[in-house]
């Protein structure tokens, strides 16, 4: 599992996305589920988990 913490305005949010799509996609990740959680939106999990920032892939 992993979790992706991510803002619609960050552009290393943005960058990351194809990248984590394509990996997900490929044979070897297709077990691994990704849960996105919206830094601006979701603060009590964003709480929760501890990032400091958007872009955290926990």
């Amino acid at each position: 599992m992993v979790v992706d913490v991510w803002a619609s305005w960050c552009p290393t949010c943005a960058a990351q996305e194809p990248i984590i799509e394509k990996l997900t996609s490929s044979p070897e990740f297709s077990s691994v589920t990704v849960f996105k959680v919206a830094f601006d939106k979701q603060k009590d999990v964003v709480q929760a988990l501890g990032p400091q920032r958007r872009s955290t892939l926990i």
